[in-house]
């Protein structure tokens, strides 16, 4: 998902990580559906949104958690990055 959010085309994606383009398709597919994101452009703009609260998040957090839920939500953002 970090390779779309940066712009690759499924063609791409998949080449670079050495897997068929229905494959990629299906698995960002999958991840629209989850999000219930109806386009690529609209799971693109997300991911770029996460992607940039992350890195707040993770500049700005210190040793002293506010709460176990904001370190699940990091965790679960960057799960989707992940792919």
């Amino acid at each position: 998902a970090r390779l779309a959010a940066n712009g690759l085309s499924y063609k791409e994606i998949a080449k670079r990580n050495g897997r068929s383009f229905h494959t990629v398709d299906h698995q960002l597919r999958s991840i629209r559906n989850k999000l219930n994101v109806s386009s690529h452009a609209k799971l693109v703009t997300l991911l770029r949104m996460v992607e940039v609260a992350m890195c707040f998040w993770l500049t700005s957090a210190t040793t002293d958690f506010e709460s176990d839920k904001s370190i699940k939500n990091a965790q679960i953002a960057h799960s989707f990055l992940s792919f």
